[in-house]
């Protein structure tokens, strides 16, 4: 015992001295050992409440200094056996400034300012080497700060395999929110970044295999096993959605949705002014568009195209096939129209075509500009066609609605134009015909008249 302390009570684990005749002879001395089996004892106070209660205004209640300088040592050593214990129960019962239930420092290049062991091995049953609780509103069970190295380290040696849900998986650090109904923002483990740079990490995750350096897991299919909010997210290595073993920079798995008015961008803002997107729109009820925006070029000699191309899978050249511009034009391979099945053996009532000369003069032809030229197939300055009201009364089949506008889409002209000429042959071949016959007619009459004109000489 130090005989004269600087604070209320100071032990030497090097020194024990004799209490023997002091307190009126309540302490008992059996060999080296000194105890007391009375009431309780109090420093600082008249009327403790505990086997030892010490009441001070220092800055150390109990100081204790263990100075042993090998092997594992211990300043304070408590063990409490009940199914509650607390071996050492820290309260800081200030209610404004910085306070610490439990604070412990380590010198030591690779030491703990606080250490816990969980060596409980049962079935069903958690023990927790460090565990943090808090009730205040912004409060942290357990709180790490460090201006260098780790504010909160969690190691965990073992190899077993725990299940998926964690509830005994072998864990470094593990967060728990036990309550069934949590707040909003509640978190079994929260990191902070205070940083105003690009410096500095809320949460970190390493490992040094080819495992998971962060692991999310949620067990309800609204739930997210990941959320993320609020500034960029950066992932250097591939990334699978429905896989786990991505071969490109993103590896879909699955059905990819864009939302209405969202935009499928292609190509770097820096390469051009040009935008490239895929867009759909809502139209009414019932009524969509997929829109593809092709550049800021609809016409000019900057037109910008969608090129419909082949290519072997292992490389090779491009062979473009298809060109769309953003003009409105189109190109494919020889020109000529868009190809349509045509095969004897799927088509039924195969009929010949008569009229086509009569009905096609029913047409008119005319000349005209649209009233606004962004409508679907309008363009600007003079134009040639016909109009659908006047065609739908020849070939209805080719007159169509689009939101209460008429449109029009010409089908089997080339077999209406062939039939034209082929009845424009025939009626010339007839009237050649009739003409040759009464050629051949007069020609006889002269000959017969020249005939008696001779005879008469």
């Amino acid at each position: 015992m130090v005989m004269n302390p600087r604070r209320s009570l100071v032990v030497s684990a090097l020194c024990l001295g004799t209490l023997a005749g002091t307190a009126m002879g309540q302490w008992v001395t059996a060999g080296a050992n000194i105890y007391y089996n009375g009431g309780n004892v109090g420093i600082g106070t008249a009327a403790p409440a505990w086997p030892l209660e010490v009441r001070a205004q220092v800055d150390r209640g109990v100081a204790v200094t263990n100075s042993k300088v090998t092997g594992t040592t211990y300043g304070i050593f408590s063990v409490a056996r009940s199914p509650s214990a607390r071996g050492v129960y820290g309260l800081a019962n200030n209610v404004d400034g910085t306070g610490y239930g439990v604070l412990g420092v380590s010198n030591g290049s690779t030491g703990h300012g606080v250490r816990g062991i969980a060596q409980a091995n049962i079935t069903n049953k958690a023990s927790y080497g460090v565990s943090g609780k808090s009730e205040s509103v912004k409060g942290a069970g357990v709180f790490g700060e460090a201006t260098r190295g780790v504010g909160v380290l969690g190691q965990a040696n073992s190899v077993a395999n725990g299940p998926a849900n964690g509830s005994t998986a072998i864990a470094g650090v593990r967060g728990v929110i036990s309550s069934t109904t949590p707040g909003s923002f509640s978190a079994g483990v929260w990191g902070i970044n205070n940083g105003t740079s690009t410096k500095g990490v809320g949460v970190a995750g390493y490992h040094a295999g080819s495992g998971y350096a962060v692991y999310g897991l949620v067990n309800g299919n609204s739930g997210y096993a990941g959320y993320f909010e609020g500034g960029q997210n950066f992932f250097e290595g591939d990334v699978g959605i429905g896989t786990d073993q991505p071969s490109a920079k993103l590896d879909v798995q699955g059905d990819v949705r864009i939302r209405t008015g969202d935009r499928f961008y292609f190509g770097d803002d820096t390469e051009n002014d040009d935008p490239t997107y895929f867009e759909r729109d809502f139209n009414g009820s019932d009524n969509t568009i997929l829109r593809l925006v092709l550049g800021d070029d609809p016409s000019g000699a900057q037109l910008d195209w969608f090129i419909v191309a082949t290519r072997s899978l292992t490389g090779g050249s491009e062979q473009n096939k298809i060109w769309l511009g953003s003009d409105g034009s189109a190109f494919k391979p020889g020109g000529g129209q868009w190809s349509a099945t045509s095969d004897r053996r799927v088509k039924r009532d195969i009929q010949p075509l008569h009229g086509s000369l009569e009905r096609l003069l029913e047409l008119r032809g005319v000349s005209f500009e649209y009233i606004d030229p962004t409508l679907p197939g309008a363009s600007e300055g003079p134009q040639r066609g016909f109009v659908a009201q006047e065609v739908e009364s020849v070939f209805p089949e080719w007159v169509g609605d689009m939101n209460g506008l008429k449109t029009l889409t010409i089908r089997g002209f080339e077999a209406l134009t062939v039939e034209s000429l082929r009845e424009l042959r025939e009626e010339k071949d007839r009237q050649i015909a009739a003409l040759q016959s009464e050629n051949d007619e007069l020609r006889a009459r002269l000959e017969k008249i020249e005939a008696m004109l001779e005879a008469r000489r």
